[in-house]
């Protein structure tokens, strides 16, 4: 063999050891397989040191539930430290338990997806190793030394590949959790047949112009109630022709999002948005609106 059975075993471990460490620096320690700790910790990574309190993956959910309640203006006013000093200083109210699990079972799949790609990568890596032992066996002029070189460096282009896929997959993961903390929190609220649209931006792509529009991208927003958007669970492993209209990104990069829409709000065609009637009166009115405070900052909702 070209490599030693030690050898290609260590090579397998460095990939288990940047997926592990990919995914403890993203979701936190909670979500560690038996496995996931002792590679981490025969490379010598200290988790307790390192991992958050709260991971990006969490931040993102509480992001999401936080800017349920905001408007677009309110939450473009937040800053990171604002947020920080949000989480650091408790001035969240705590997550449901349906809050954690629709979270657990998010980061999970996460999990799930991103190991995939490791056992993938795994595999090219050992197909690498046998075709060249097998053109090394048919052609008496490729030493091990040349054979060893071409496949390290196969492997090297091979990691910038990689590296993106994992950008790919952290933005794209990103999304959909913050997306998720929107909707659980418009079901709390709200109740599971609240009636929510996708804001699609413009020069989004056409499978989300058709998902989620009536008319083209200056057409109506299509409305969904968040049990049918949770029913749909995720586009992962659909093809194209398959997409659905679900709570967290379409497809990778998507940034649409999700907002609720009033039982009496109306589309207007001129600001282009669902607005209340003129001399719109609330059927239960409020006393006063509720203080919501972000860091340093301060919003009445």
């Amino acid at each position: 063999m070209i490599f030693t059975k030690n050898q290609v075993s260590n090579l397998m471990n460095i990939i288990d050891f940047t997926t592990s460490m990919f995914i403890v620096t993203q979701m936190g320690e909670d979500v560690l397989s038996t496995y996931d700790k002792y590679i981490l910790n025969k490379f010598g990574f200290d988790v307790k040191k390192v991992v958050e309190k709260y991971p990006p993956y969490l931040q993102s959910f509480m992001f999401g539930r936080l800017t349920s309640w905001l408007s677009d203006n309110q939450a473009s006013q937040i800053v990171y430290k604002d947020f920080e000093k949000y989480l650091k200083s408790g001035q969240y109210f705590p997550l449901t338990t349906k809050e954690k699990n629709l979270y657990n079972i998010s980061i999970n799949r996460s999990y799930s997806h991103i190991k995939n790609l490791a056992e993938k990568r795994k595999g090219v890596l050992q197909t690498s190793i046998t075709e060249e032992d097998v053109r090394r066996e048919i052609s008496e002029g490729i030493k091990n030394r040349t054979s060893k070189q071409r496949i390290i460096s196969n492997w090297g282009n091979k990691t910038g590949d990689w590296q993106r896929d994992y950008l790919r997959i952290a933005e794209t993961e990103h999304n959909d959790i913050f997306q998720l903390g929107r909707v659980a929190q418009i079901e709390e609220r709200s109740g599971n047949q609240a009636q929510i649209y996708k804001h699609v931006f413009p020069g989004a792509c056409r499978h989300c112009i058709r998902l989620y529009m009536n008319g083209g991208i200056n057409g109506v927003p299509k409305l969904f109630t968040v049990e049918e958007l949770m029913a749909n669970g995720t586009n992962i492993g659909r093809k194209v022709a398959d997409w659905l209209p679900v709570v967290g990104s379409t497809h990778p990069f998507c940034r649409c999002n999700n907002h609720e829409k009033d039982p009496d709000e109306r589309w207007d065609e001129e600001k282009h948005q669902f607005v209340l009637p003129e001399k719109y009166e609330q059927k239960i009115k409020r006393t006063k609106k509720n203080k919501l405070t972000v860091g340093d900052k301060v919003f009445w909702v």
